[in-house]
């Protein structure tokens, strides 16, 4: 089996491209307002475009509504998300459906 790392709360693009250079295989970016590691889709885009293609970039994303993770998902250019508050099934179809 193989561990896949992924370093979250990425806000700095050094950050990033360090996290890439030393072999993580995700990096996550915080699209929740009140974390201390929150950046803005559009910072995030920024860094995304800087990454090697083959890194995963996912948005952390916390009790926000479909239309706005689907918005920043494309704004940022991300490959995968991540729920990370109260979402029950129902709410992740309704993600999975856009």
């Amino acid at each position: 089996m193989t561990t896949k790392i992924k370093i979250c709360g990425i806000t700095d693009p050094n950050d990033a491209l360090e996290a890439a250079s030393l072999g993580a295989y995700a990096v996550g970016f915080n699209f929740y307002s009140r974390s201390p590691r929150y950046i803005s889709p559009g910072s995030a885009r920024k860094i995304v475009d800087m990454l090697p293609a083959e890194i995963v970039k996912i948005g952390v994303f916390v009790n926000e509504e479909p239309a706005i993770i689907a918005q920043i998902v494309e704004t940022a250019g991300l490959d995968q998300i991540q729920l990370h508050g109260d979402e029950d099934v129902e709410f992740i179809e309704r993600v999975r459906d856009l």
